[in-house]
């Protein structure tokens, strides 16, 4: 996990995120950034929850067709869950969820409970890595926007 203060955002990837597993170690440094996610003003991004290994995205441009996307596992909507009950038990305030169109995405906004998911149609791949994005002339102002608004800083009293 990264914690940058000033201009920069607080960026979360699920897999590196542990609100429920607090060492004794490390509970001091967990209660600082806890306290300063109640505070707002941070930007926070999730990959979507986990999904079936043998399933793959085969009309990845097509959005509306469901039945041809990568879709949550039982243990992926089950740690969504657990992750927004989390935020809820911390008192961690979120403002706006938003999403890529990928139903799997939707779903795990959609599953924390936290507040109405909003969708754009674009790969999240791309604000995690470039290797994984789809560059075209159709994603890449998408993307640039998506990349500035994950950068920006959300108001004080939420995230």
């Amino acid at each position: 996990m990264t914690m940058l203060r000033g201009r920069f955002p607080l960026v979360v990837f699920v897999a590196a995120l542990s609100l429920l597993a607090l060492t004794e170690r490390g509970a001091y440094a967990q209660t600082e950034w806890i306290n300063a996610l109640r505070q707002g003003g941070y930007v926070i991004v999730f990959r979507h929850g986990a999904t079936h290994q043998d399933q793959a995205d085969t009309d990845p441009l097509n959005f509306k067709n469901i039945a041809q996307q990568r879709q949550l596992n039982d243990a992926g909507r089950a740690k969504v869950k657990e992750i927004g009950e989390a935020f809820r038990k911390l008192r961690i305030p979120v403002g706006q969820i938003q999403s890529s169109a990928f139903n799997r995405a939707v779903e795990t906004g959609t599953l924390m409970g936290l507040g109405e998911v909003t969708s754009t149609p674009i790969s999240c791949s791309s604000l995690i890595s470039p290797i994984f994005s789809m560059p075209s002339a159709r994603t890449g102002s998408t993307c640039a926007k998506a990349r500035r608004r994950c950068s920006s800083r959300a108001a004080a009293d939420i995230n």
